[in-house]
């Protein structure tokens, strides 16, 4: 099954480091949830694009979907 995908970025001049957590059961095929720094950002989920819901990151949905799809890729092709 899925681990954790650990993140670290830059965000308005701020550093963060953190992880992103699949969710189950959730009525969408894939969420996942943000946690930085210990404290729950917001939820990462595609229908027909990435969105972000939950805090200030809101822009950062794509790049944090297309880190996702990078990093499961790289668990998949090892």
């Amino acid at each position: 099954m899925f681990s954790d995908a650990p993140i670290e970025f830059e965000y308005k001049g701020k550093s963060y480091k953190g992880s992103f957590h699949l969710i189950s059961g959730t009525g969408h095929r894939y969420v996942w949830q943000l946690y930085l720094n210990n404290f729950f950002y917001g939820s990462l989920r595609y229908s027909d694009r990435w969105v972000f819901e939950g805090s200030e990151m809101r822009d950062m949905a794509e790049y944090f979907g297309e880190y996702i799809v990078a990093w499961y890729d790289g668990l998949t092709s090892a």
